[in-house]
């Protein structure tokens, strides 16, 4: 018995549902009402990173615009954590060795001049962002990739 197809001659595959999804033989499509939600918290990250931009640096209000996002992501990835990736493939001596002279080598220096009183002659990685997190536009960007990287690591 030949299996049913569609206009562009694909064989159909059963449907099945499941919560707000539609899964196929195939993959799995959201539903108009899950995607509405991922829009609603993508349009609530971009206008809480617009909200958060707007603040000062070094005030109580971007602390706590700080404090928020990373608290909520760290309850979520612990109340509820997302479906895991494949493990990746283990970084060999090599590999562990190109990340770390330069990571070491930022540190040693970071903490150097920072000891040396962060100053424009020693300037720390703070003293090298002022002038770009400067405008509300950039800050914002800044808080928008701190909060989806966070994410990111939270679904590793």
């Amino acid at each position: 018995m030949a299996r049913p197809t569609g206009p562009d001659n694909r064989t159909l595959t059963p449907v099945t549902r499941h919560n707000h999804l539609v899964t196929t033989g195939e993959g799995t499509v959201s539903s108009p009402r899950a995607r509405r939600g991922v829009v609603s918290a993508w349009v609530a990250v971009i206008l809480y990173c617009w909200l958060a931009g707007g603040f000062g640096s070094f005030t109580w209000q971007s602390t706590v615009a700080v404090l928020v996002p990373g608290l909520t992501v760290f309850a979520l990835g612990v109340a509820r954590p997302p479906d895991r990736r494949p493990r990746p493939v283990p970084v060999g001596a090599t590999g562990a060795a190109a990340w770390s002279v330069p990571l070491l080598t930022f540190c040693v220096l970071e903490i150097v001049d920072d000891l040396l009183g962060s100053t424009y002659a020693h300037p720390t990685l703070s003293v090298l962002m002022d002038p770009v997190l400067d405008g509300h536009v950039w800050r914002s960007m800044a808080y928008f990739v701190w909060i989806v990287t966070g994410w990111a690591l939270v679904k590793r």
